[in-house]
């Protein structure tokens, strides 16, 4: 299009060298133009450049941060996983650990209890062989403390011979152990017929041993000396008990406390002597007592002459004679002792009752009354109608 105009203006104006001159000038705008809008352009490539290499550089740097990252998330795994394969490790390690504890402890313990196993087996064998030591001695014991018993009934009055001097009675004899401390004593001698309740020092074969020896010494006293005073006669006796407990090394004060009576057998005079134990006398409903001196048969800080108590009985009176060991019995429902008060009530309730009945209630109120307790003491009880 230049060319044509500049074709044109030559030829309108014939003016060559003018048209040079605006040739030149416009190609020298031309290209100034030219320039100018390829620099613009090429600013603007530039500039568009720059924002597409930005635009690079950017969409890198974030790529390079999602590399980054995703390089940290793989570590961080990496590392949550050694950690976890480090503490299932040490967990492997602290069962192993705890496995070889337990079997170490196990190991011990069996081969402790194998040695405690040994030791028990010899401790058996050991208490076995003091077991069977221990029955065959209590075997011995049980067989002398039995025959002790034969020993001690052999010199107990029969029934027999209790039925033909006494005639209508009853005898309640409930030792607390196989032998007792307590007896009953019955014998005829010189025109008189005696008959005592003793309670020895003690029960059982202590008790037993003590009441063989009172025992010995009342009969010497009517059939060695010929008493016939009750009175006499426990003066006689302690005396007898007192020689016989000096023999010994050792200061022996067992004795026993005694009721004991005598009865003349043409005039029926009936007298008695207590040593610390009285005789109950029941008559038409009433009930009288003869109480015995305070002292016993044996050692004693004053001893005093025994009182000898004449009594005038009557037909149908009944006297008892007993040991303390029915009314210091503990029972009822405070666990207390049976007491006197109460065994007077008991007498006065059955007195009017044939004497074999008596016994029976009396033991069955004693049973009553002790029901699960232990029996305390040996008890004697003789009633004998007149």
């Amino acid at each position: 299009m230049p060319t044509k105009f500049f074709q044109i203006f030559t030829l309108k104006t014939k003016k060559y060298r003018k048209a040079l001159d605006a040739y030149i000038q416009y190609s020298d705008l031309k290209s100034s133009s030219i320039n100018q809008e390829s620099s613009t352009k090429l600013e603007s490539l530039e500039s568009e450049l720059n924002k597409k290499k930005m635009e690079v550089l950017e969409k890198d740097k974030a790529l390079q941060q999602e590399q980054i990252k995703f390089q940290q998330e793989q570590i961080n795994s990496e590392m949550i996983k050694n950690e976890k394969e480090t503490h299932f490790i040490y967990f492997l390690l602290f069962i192993l650990v705890l496995a070889l504890a337990f079997g170490f402890f196990i190991y011990n313990r069996l081969k402790l209890s194998n040695k405690q196993k040994i030791i028990i087996e010899k401790q058996k064998q050991k208490t076995q062989l003091a077991y069977e030591e221990i029955e065959e001695k209590n075997s011995n014991i049980n067989a002398s403390i039995n025959y002790a018993q034969r020993i001690q009934n052999a010199i107990l009055p029969t029934e027999k011979m209790l039925s033909e001097n006494l005639k209508n009675h009853f005898i309640l004899f409930k030792p607390k152990d196989v032998v007792s401390g307590d007896f009953y004593w019955n014998e005829k001698a010189n025109g008189f017929t005696f008959i005592a309740v003793a309670d020895c020092t003690g029960h059982g074969v202590p008790g037993a041993i003590v009441s063989v020896i009172c025992h010995n010494a009342l009969n010497r006293c009517i059939k060695e000396f010929k008493l016939t005073s009750p009175g006499e006669i426990l003066d006689k006796a302690r005396d007898l008990v007192i020689q016989q407990f000096e023999k010994s090394d050792q200061d022996v004060k067992d004795g026993m406390d005694i009721s004991i009576c005598s009865i003349n057998n043409k005039t029926n005079k009936l007298t008695f002597a207590g040593a610390n134990n009285p005789l109950w006398l029941i008559r038409k409903g009433k009930l009288m007592v003869t109480k015995g001196d305070k002292q016993p048969i044996g050692k004693h800080q004053k001893s005093t002459p025994f009182t000898t108590h004449s009594i005038e009985t009557e037909s149908n009176d009944i006297i008892y004679l007993f040991s303390d060991g029915y009314v210091d019995q503990f029972g009822g429902v405070k666990g207390k002792k049976f007491m006197y008060s109460p065994f007077k009530k008991l007498l006065l309730s059955i007195y009017e009752q044939p004497m074999q009945e008596q016994k029976q209630i009396i033991l069955e109120r004693l049973e009553s009354w002790k029901k699960d307790l232990e029996q305390v003491d040996d008890v004697c009880v003789l009633g004998m109608k007149i």
